[in-house]
């Protein structure tokens, strides 16, 4: 049997109150859920030299969740991409159905996924890690693969940021949401407990916070204490290179007991009376 979203909320909540459960709710401010649709040949969305990162690190985990629309491509298609000093996310190069997280040190090298990673019109969370020495890769929290760097040294951070675009190769096509950045390794159990969470924005080491949940306009929130905010294309003025907005967000729970979690962005918990 079919339930809706605030059908399933609302027949979950009677069953708790009939439970004898008494309920504690945790006011979130409602907010708008979109995401960012990018057209594979040009559009990009840039964060400028992001202030009050370290200029160097040898701690580092990204995420986005992404939805590709295209995996038939043999170049590299960029996600998340760091030009100025190589690092990121993107689609591999001869197999854009599997991820790389990629960090060039001099010599690049970069983690990858198995083939078929990606499937056409399927939201998937990636996960990229640098610990000094050892990139990994997760896909929807799981460890997916890892590769030791030939030459490792702290990874140079003091530079743009760019959605959507390798700036040597293809763009993405597809839809990007939640952009994370945080200055600290993360495990699977960490990246599966907060994967579906939408973030406060004030979590230890988290550096960079882009939900884009703007649904309009031409900025991109930083939503970190960093306030890092970003524009559509590489410019504040609309252009041809902007992607486009869409409220086909990526999958959130909507509420949660204690800690089992269900919600997408009002939270609460019960607890027995």
């Amino acid at each position: 049997m079919f339930f809706s979203r605030r059908s399933l909320f609302r027949r979950l909540a009677v069953i708790v109150l009939s439970a004898g459960v008494s309920s504690t709710f945790s006011t979130v401010a409602l907010a708008q859920d979109s995401a960012l649709v990018f057209d594979g040949v040009d559009d990009l969305a840039t964060i400028f030299e992001p202030a009050g990162w370290p200029s160097s690190s040898t701690t580092l985990t990204m995420e986005a969740w992404i939805k590709p629309t295209d995996i038939s491509g043999s170049e590299i298609a960029g996600v998340v991409w760091g030009p100025g000093a190589p690092w990121g996310l993107s689609q591999r190069y001869a197999d854009n159905s599997a991820m790389a997280f990629t960090v060039s040190l001099g010599p690049t090298a970069s983690a990858y996924t198995p083939t078929g990673t990606l499937v056409e019109d399927v939201w998937v969370h990636i996960a990229g890690t640098w610990d000094g020495t050892t990139m990994k890769i997760f896909v929807n929290g799981a460890y997916a693969g890892s590769q030791e760097h030939p030459a490792p040294n702290p990874l140079y951070l003091f530079s743009d940021i760019i959605l959507g675009r390798h700036p040597n190769a293809e763009g993405f096509a597809g839809t990007i949401d939640e952009v994370r950045v945080w200055d600290w390794v993360h495990g699977e159990n960490y990246l599966r407990r907060y994967m579906y969470r939408k973030l406060r924005g004030t979590e230890p080491d988290l550096i960079g916070y882009w939900a884009l949940d703007e649904e309009t306009g031409q900025d991109i929130l930083d939503h970190s204490v960093h306030s890092n905010h970003g524009v559509l294309g590489s410019t504040a003025a609309s252009e041809s290179t902007d992607p486009q907005w869409t409220a086909d967000a990526c999958p959130h729970l909507a509420f949660f007991f204690d800690d089992f979690e269900s919600g997408d962005l009002t939270y609460w918990s019960a607890s027995a009376g």
